[in-house]
């Protein structure tokens, strides 16, 4: 797909050679402070007014905040989503095999189907070398 998502957001598209690819996993990272959350929550936003989703059920999603730290939500995304966009941010615990989407909701298989297994959390000190390549294999990396 050569099409790209803008992040709304025209230099950065620039420095990405057109946006953001569809289908792909984009980290931030950074310093603390520098602006993370919230460049995270304006591009979520972006996404939103581009791709088109019915609740997040067999259409497109905007994205979502997968959060994994143990101290949970320490930047305050329920926040961030209201007071920059209007937008509720719909929570749920990620231990429940779920995610936090702050643009559609519904169903968490619904929401991120390119988990498609689940969203499980592997740590590699958990699996023996036969499975640690199976899950490899499995994500097709």
């Amino acid at each position: 797909m050569n099409q790209r998502l803008s992040t709304g957001l025209t230099v950065l598209d620039e420095a990405l050679g057109g946006g953001l690819l569809p289908g792909s996993l984009t980290m931030i990272i950074g310093a603390t402070g520098v602006g993370k959350t919230q460049l995270g929550m304006h591009i979520l936003h972006a996404g939103s007014q581009q791709t088109p989703h019915n609740g997040g059920r067999n259409g497109g999603s905007p994205g979502a905040i997968i959060d994994l730290s143990s101290r949970g939500d320490s930047q305050n995304h329920t926040g961030y989503a209201r007071s920059m966009f209007q937008h509720p941010l719909s929570v749920v615990d990620v231990n429940q095999d779920s995610l936090a989407c702050p643009f559609v909701r519904g169903r968490p298989e619904d929401i991120y189907p390119f988990l498609g297994y689940g969203g499980r959390r592997v740590l590699r000190s958990q699996m023996d070398v036969d499975q640690w390549h199976a899950w490899q294999s499995e994500l097709k990396i």
